[in-house]
């Protein structure tokens, strides 16, 4: 019976914590992408548009994990008129938070 309940409140424990070990895409992108991609994603002057953007859409995770790690600057820009860099994010975010944030990327900011 110990065995039981001992297994039992593990896996309860377990439970309650499961939900945030998942990052909150949302939450990432307000903390980190809003100020130069809006807070809807309608874009600012430094950022383009990111809800409606075909690029983001179409492009494979993989492939957009790698411009957020690395940054486009220069000659690597996608949106040459719009004079701000896209900075490195290496270091600075997590694998969980990134996948997160490009899930809601891809998801819930297209809605």
């Amino acid at each position: 019976m110990k065995k039981v309940l001992t297994l039992a409140s593990a896996v309860l424990v377990l439970s309650i914590f499961a939900g945030k070990a998942h990052a909150d895409g949302k939450a990432v992108y307000m903390a980190n992408c809003l100020a130069c991609h809006g807070d809807k994603g309608q874009g600012t002057l430094v950022g383009p548009a990111q809800k409606g953007n075909k690029f983001i859409l179409e492009t494979k995770e993989a492939d957009l994990k790698k411009i957020i790690l690395e940054g486009r600057a220069g000659k690597a820009k996608k949106y040459p008129k719009i004079p701000g860099d896209m900075l490195p994010w290496k270091g600075k975010i997590n694998d969980k938070d990134l996948d997160a944030v490009i899930k809601f990327l891809k998801t819930d900011l297209q809605k």
